[in-house]
């Protein structure tokens, strides 16, 4: 057996209860049909079939705002789970702090083994600046200390100076790229 068929085989016994998360997800069991068929309602579908054929209980939830500080929904999703599937953008193309909240939420899980963040989006490096970003530990305090350090460019890169967010550091990784690109033409 090789190294890969081991790990696989034991990700898959570590895998008994999973929860599918999106605003867009088709919760089976509900008197509504989908109105409309979309990607998320067939990967509803997908995931329900071949989680229950590896003998994997998959709960899927349809996302609502009001699910962040709902305690007993927060039980629900994350109580007794082994895995994860977390939509990134859990309101439509905003939703990324939904997302950073419940994950805040997910990692202080005792028994939680896997998280999945996924999207359709290509932008795999904004996501991981942001999740890095937002548990950073680094407040609003910090981001006016780099501001006022910063100001002499600000003339020469205002656009990009009047996009960082001091309501919500955390919206401020996806301008990691945009700071690079910045002062790399500073230094030129």
């Amino acid at each position: 057996m090789t190294l890969n068929q081991k790990a696989t085989e034991i990700i898959k016994e570590s895998i008994k209860s999973a929860i599918y998360i999106d605003e867009k997800a088709f919760e089976f069991y509900t008197p509504e049909e989908p109105k409309s068929n979309c990607m998320e309602i067939d990967l509803s579908k997908k995931l329900y079939k071949n989680f229950k054929k590896e003998g994997v209980s998959l709960a899927i939830h349809k996302f609502n705002i009001s699910d962040i500080d709902d305690e007993k929904c927060i039980d629900f999703l994350f109580k007794r789970r082994d895995l994860v599937l977390l939509d990134w953008k859990l309101d439509d193309n905003g939703g990324e702090i939904y997302s950073l909240k419940l994950l805040s939420k997910i990692i202080k899980e005792k028994h939680i083994h896997f998280c999945s963040i996924y999207t359709s989006q290509n932008n795999n490096e904004e996501i991981i600046n942001n999740i890095t970003t937002y548990f950073s530990g680094k407040n609003e305090l910090f981001y006016t200390a780099v501001k006022d350090e910063l100001d002499i460019y600000e003339e020469d890169h205002k656009s990009l100076f009047e996009k960082i967010s001091f309501v919500d550091p955390s919206l401020n990784g996806s301008l990691y790229i945009e700071f690079k690109i910045s002062i790399i033409s500073c230094l030129i």
